[in-house]
């Protein structure tokens, strides 16, 4: 089978979608465009300080349609209860793709992609040289990935429920790359496709990024109770 060449799979990436703004006619709970778009801007900023560089908005509802539509999600995969396959994390169960969670928002809630290129081990050496007993991290990487990561979307919720005149947190939950429960397990390849971030190659099951490449690793995507328009 041809692969596509490089070019072509930008101008593919050119044509995803795009979180398009549409004003709202319900902003009681609901920060202002400025707010919100400088609470996002300190998301990515410390997000970066800790290496993760690959950070994109996305409507959960893209990616949702996008393994409904490849016959990857659990309302839609009737033809795998025959054919036998086995889960990756060794359930007996076939393999499926739960849609994420949308907290009622009818697919338009706010899901964040979070990655990293080799930006990432510097920040994560310091890290581990910091540790009381490195040694007695069983997973250091993915340790550090969900430190950094939850921290700084735990102040995202709450900069964003500031914004709004909510005393508590702006609801979330976050679903990890290491995670392979059937119930949480995330496709990350295709979730990176629909935000945007890369061509996905289905021949090759790899992810291309513009700038680094196949260098590229994806950490977690974190769903709010955001509307998704209200982010750049």
């Amino acid at each position: 089978r041809k692969l596509p060449s490089f070019a072509t799979a930008m101008c593919t990436m050119a044509s995803l979608p795009r979180i398009e703004r549409t004003p709202s006619t319900d902003t009681a709970d609901e920060p202002a465009h400025s707010s919100a778009e400088q609470a996002y801007a300190a998301l990515t900023a410390e997000l970066q300080k800790s290496g993760f560089d690959v950070v994109a908005p996305l409507r959960a509802g893209w990616y949702n349609d996008y393994i409904r539509e490849l016959g990857l999600s659990t309302d839609s995969t009737a033809y795998l209860q025959a054919s036998g396959e086995r889960h990756a994390s060794g359930e007996e169960a076939p393999f499926a793709l739960a849609p994420l969670p949308d907290f009622g928002r009818s697919g338009d809630a706010l899901a964040i992609l979070v990655g990293n290129s080799r930006a990432m081990w510097p920040a994560f050496l310091r890290w581990l040289k910091a540790q009381k007993d490195p040694d007695a991290l069983s997973d250091p990487v993915d340790t550090f990935a969900a430190e950094a990561i939850c921290g700084a979307v735990g102040r995202f919720a709450a900069a964003s429920a500031a914004a709004a005149g909510r005393k508590a947190a702006v609801a979330h939950d976050s679903f990890w790359a290491s995670d392979m429960t059937p119930a949480r397990l995330v496709d990350m390849n295709r979730a990176a496709r629909v935000a945007g971030v890369c061509y996905f190659s289905d021949a090759m099951f790899l992810s291309v990024h513009p700038t680094f490449g196949a260098w590229v690793a994806f950490r977690a995507v974190v769903v709010l109770d955001l509307p998704a328009r209200d982010t750049p």
